[in-house]
């Protein structure tokens, strides 16, 4: 048993070896997308990003959270470009779609292209969620949603 499990260490550290070699490759090959990646594998926010946000005072009037909400996500995505995501079926009611953002969808559509960032869940909200989850476990990408949440009192007659 000593004996297979030293041989999968081996393998693991030979594919390693490939990774780094790849990775080296491309650094090379394409240093800007490289540190790119790497910013977004660390988990990294670009430098700056935060200037963009906008700023609000207690005296301002009130505006419903989707519009503000909105406005956040239009200042944030061209200087965050890990934001992916959308809406379960709502994309007018939450505005969760930004202004020219193209919809991620395959290119034969005719509907948006792989390099769009908005995503339309249809009516799954509770798929929302793990796709958002997904999204944030695999790195490199930050996902965002909007959904309206309805929780129901109902009696309980017996």
């Amino acid at each position: 048993m000593t004996a297979y499990y030293a041989a999968v260490a081996q393998r693991g550290a030979a594919r390693e070896q490939e990774w780094n070699d790849t990775m080296n490759r491309y650094r090379e090959a394409c240093p800007n997308e490289y540190a790119e990646l790497t910013r977004r594998i660390k988990g990294d926010l670009p430098e700056g990003w935060e200037k963009v946000l906008p700023v609000y005072k207690p005296t301002d009037a009130s505006v419903a959270s989707r519009k503000l909400s909105e406005t956040v996500l239009t200042a944030l995505t061209p200087v965050l470009p890990d934001l992916m995501g959308g809406s379960a079926d709502l994309t007018g009611s939450n505005l969760t779609k930004v202004p020219k953002s193209i919809d991620f969808q395959p290119d034969s559509t005719g509907l948006g292209t792989y390099k769009g960032i908005y995503i339309r869940y249809g009516v799954r909200e509770h798929a929302m969620g793990a796709i958002m989850n997904g999204l944030a476990a695999y790195g490199g990408i930050i996902p965002f949603g909007g959904t309206f949440l309805v929780i129901m009192n109902l009696p309980f007659y017996i």
